[in-house]
């Protein structure tokens, strides 16, 4: 067990450390460490060290394996995006998302329309409809990747469902994180664009299976990119904006934490 929460927190230093070099800008870089380590530890860092460690190992591989996709890295992402899958399958989704996404351009008015619909899928309630046709994607995946198989045990199985994902504190939180990045989207640089995307299909995924009691373990490996994102956001702005704003950005994760915590207690 130690010798995965080592190995997943030098994964997360190194993505740390090149998102400042792709910056190569006169950032405070001990800002932005800080920020980035709290930002982690404030959610993902608990749960993914604490309590589901071989994901969280392939998570942080999958985010070195982003750093390596960004700068055309080929075999070096494709040797990151191997090791995560054998830590844990469900790291195949991302990996997908990524090389998707890897030269898609997007104006403002995209994302706007987009978090809209986003805002749309959870207050309307729709994750029940959105979650019965992920189940049928998933069985009918199973006949031509044999490893999902014990993922579609996960989704088929093993889990209930919740009726309102609406009143999931979690997803309110997240929803607020994303509409601060929204307001910023025309100052953002093109790299954090590049995050933004991926954060996006982690928002779109969470209030599309708020339903699904463990679907964090499949929306995650999107969400964990608010890190960067958040602590980003804090060092490229002017420091009245960062006294002004920081504290939601923060408050928001800290609110997440509690949330989680308390969603562990009452299911273990």
């Amino acid at each position: 067990m130690l010798f995965y929460v080592v190995c997943n927190e030098v994964a997360i230093v190194i993505f740390c450390g090149e998102i400042i070099k792709i910056i190569d800008n006169e950032i405070d870089e001990y800002l932005f460490k800080i920020i980035f380590i709290v930002t982690y530890f404030s959610y993902f860092g608990f749960l993914y060290n604490g309590v589901i460690i071989r994901e969280g190992m392939a998570m942080s591989l999958a985010m070195v394996a982003f750093i390596a996709l960004h700068k055309n890295k080929w075999i070096r992402f494709l040797l990151l995006s191997a090791l995560a899958f054998l830590f844990h399958y469900s790291a195949f989704f991302l990996i997908v998302v990524l090389l998707v996404f890897k030269n898609i351009r997007l104006n403002d008015i995209i994302y706007y329309i987009w978090y809209i619909a986003i805002i749309l899928i959870w207050a309307l309630n729709l994750s029940i409809n959105i979650y019965n046709i992920f189940v049928k994607i998933i069985v009918n995946l199973c006949d031509y990747l044999p490893f999902m198989n014990r993922f579609a045990y996960y989704v088929v199985v093993t889990t209930s469902l919740r009726l309102d994902g609406r009143k999931s504190l979690k997803d309110i939180l997240f929803l607020i994180i994303g509409l601060w990045f929204i307001f910023r989207i025309k100052e953002m640089i093109p790299f954090e664009r590049k995050l933004m995307n991926i954060f996006l299909i982690g928002l779109t995924s969470m209030v599309s299976l708020n339903c699904f009691f463990i679907g964090y373990r499949f929306y995650d490996y999107f969400l964990i990119f608010e890190i960067a994102l958040i602590s980003l956001d804090c060092v490229l702005q002017t420091m009245d904006k960062q006294k002004k704003y920081g504290i939601i950005l923060y408050g928001c994760n800290f609110l997440t934490l509690i949330a989680i915590v308390r969603y562990l207690f009452s299911v273990l």
